[in-house]
């Protein structure tokens, strides 16, 4: 949680999770009220659908997703094969800064879990 603490306090992510491939949360900044278990639930959905479509459509591989909306973006990356990075962004945030903080976020992580 400490990666998770660290990114937070770059002022423009709001909060973010770490949860499994299964959609549970491992570790999370999210408060609880806002619906992190189904936030959690979803974005591990979300992901696992994006990766059968770029399969059957032979595009490549997984990145990362970003969601833009009227409050928020939100950001999911992989974080190794167990485990998926879902941010939650000010919309006026530098997303170019924002990719490269969530990357290296996700790349410790993938080396703890």
């Amino acid at each position: 949680i400490t990666i998770l603490r660290e990114m937070k306090s770059i002022g423009y992510i709001e909060g973010s999770s770490i949860v499994s491939r299964s959609g549970l949360i491992i570790a999370s900044t999210i408060p609880t009220r806002t619906g992190a278990e189904k936030f959690a639930a979803t974005s591990a959905l979300m992901i696992k659908s994006v990766e059968i479509a770029l399969e059957k459509l032979r595009k490549g591989t997984f990145n990362h997703i970003i969601l833009n909306t009227s409050t928020k973006r939100v950001v999911a990356i992989p974080a190794g094969k167990k485990a998926i990075l879902v941010c939650l962004i000010k919309p006026q945030s530098n997303l170019g800064l924002m990719l490269l903080e969530i990357k290296k976020a996700a790349h410790k992580i993938e080396k703890t879990i």
